[in-house]
């Protein structure tokens, strides 16, 4: 209610007095949409309270168009970043030498972009002329749960305390994440750091 509620109240004051809104949304909002490869004309079908207020926020500011902007952000990793994620919980249970909890059976991907490559769409989008309602900001690197605990216990040298327990899936699991980024990079962008 506050997420939803609160835009709409900033939404009206950037339209009373004619500023751009560039709304930081989520590509959780593709869900489980059964498309292999989504882009910003696919079907959203979120599956969590969160993606789903963002997807009801963004149908408000579609409603009145440019020069607003949707930008649905990627999972992101870097440094500061919260640690609730899969790559911060990785890291902190590995550096424990804890066990790695994966949900389901570990092959559930998300397309993963580094914090610099988010604030450079950003920027982008911010200093473009507005030309599209939704933009992805998302880099290509597509990574199943497994890949990333791997990845991430090579990066911190502990592949050898690297130790895996399947535990039951999450509730409104997003099961295949592949979403593309052609708008943004049509606009000059692209990553620089990959998985």
């Amino acid at each position: 209610k506050i997420n939803i509620g609160g835009t709409k109240n900033i939404l009206e004051v950037c339209d009373k007095y004619g500023v751009r809104m560039l709304f930081a949304s989520t590509c959780c909002c593709y869900g489980n949409n059964g498309i292999d490869k989504s882009d910003e004309t696919s079907i959203i079908a979120p599956t969590e309270a969160y993606a789903r207020s963002k997807a009801s926020s963004e149908q408000d500011i579609l409603k009145v168009g440019l020069p607003h902007c949707c930008m649905r952000l990627s999972t992101f990793y870097g440094a500061d970043m919260r640690i609730a994620l899969a790559p911060g919980t990785f890291m902190t249970r590995l550096h424990n030498e804890d066990v790695l909890n994966i949900h389901g059976n570990g092959k559930q991907t998300r397309n993963m972009t580094y914090v610099d490559d988010v604030v450079s769409g950003i920027i982008t989008i911010a200093l473009t002329e507005p030309k599209y309602e939704i933009i992805n900001v998302v880099s290509n690197d597509v990574v199943s749960v497994i890949d990333m605990a791997n990845v991430t216990a090579e990066v911190m040298d502990k592949k050898d305390v690297l130790k895996m327990v399947h535990v039951t899936d999450r509730d409104g699991q997003i099961k295949h994440e592949n979403i593309q980024n052609k708008r943004l990079r049509s606009l000059g962008w692209k990553p620089e750091t990959n998985f």
